[in-house]
């Protein structure tokens, strides 16, 4: 895999990392682009700003990309320590300035349609008050701890899924032969 491909293949995986639980969880997505109540949108706003949502994105990829960078260099050995930082740092650069503000422009809708305007005031009630802000000023601090565990727990996690899918498509089956049979000019 090119340097190029592994750093495609950091960016999406920096972005499955990022997205918050409840994005996770979507099933679907919307089928046209919906009216948002203009007080939940700025309840919604108000809600990313109080939980810093921005620093908090950035701090899960400083946590995660220097991981998911190993594990390229892992697979890749001839990939130079300052290839790997180049890959790190572009991936970032462009998680913050182009990935984030659409996701926020993007959630924005979807946090409206999914709470009521009571619920996101008392969401928003909740993070600017002091147990609120502690959890926001607090959570961060977890981030490169929860790396660590990542990288602890990744062999084993990859050993497993192999063992899983290997179960599954036979990896040891040899692969069908190339077509024998010429091609149409």
């Amino acid at each position: 895999m090119s340097l190029r491909a592994w750093g495609a293949a950091l960016a999406a995986g920096a972005v499955v990392a990022a997205a918050p639980p409840s994005l996770a969880q979507a099933t679907a997505p919307p089928a046209a682009a919906v009216q948002v109540n203009p007080t939940s949108e700025a309840l919604v706003k108000r809600y990313l700003a109080a939980i810093h949502f921005e620093k908090l994105l950035d701090t899960m990829l400083g946590a995660m990309l220097p991981v998911m960078a190993d594990s390229m260099v892992k697979e890749h050995p001839e990939i130079t320590p300052q290839q790997r930082q180049i890959v790190i740092d572009t991936v970032r650069d462009t998680m913050r300035e182009k990935f984030v503000p659409r996701m926020i422009e993007k959630m924005t809708p979807i946090y409206a349609e999914t709470f009521s305007q009571s619920e996101l005031q008392a969401i928003v009630a909740f993070y600017e008050s002091p147990a609120g802000r502690a959890i926001t000023e607090k959570s961060p601090s977890m981030a490169p701890k929860s790396a660590e565990i990542t990288r602890q727990l990744m062999p084993e996690m990859q050993r497993e899924v192999a063992v899983r899918l290997c179960a599954k498509i036979n990896c040891a089956a040899p692969k069908p032969a190339a077509s024998a049979t010429p091609r149409a000019s």
